[in-house]
């Protein structure tokens, strides 16, 4: 009988582990995609994401 337990609670890490690792891989996703589109969004616009500066000391110039 402590076989059979021991078995069910080595499952049970497994499976909270394997939960656990899905989650991260979704993360890292969503962070690998979110940094992508930024890269893609500096490549399309030619300014490496330096805009945003631009728009500023134009608006202190006027």
């Amino acid at each position: 009988m402590q076989h059979a337990a021991r078995i069910s609670g080595v499952r049970k890490r497994i499976t909270s582990l394997n939960s656990l690792l899905k989650s991260i891989q979704r993360r890292l996703d969503s962070i690998d995609h979110t940094l992508s589109a930024g890269l893609i969004h500096e490549q399309s616009t030619g300014d490496g994401g330096r805009d945003h500066e631009n728009h500023k000391s134009s608006l202190k110039s006027s």
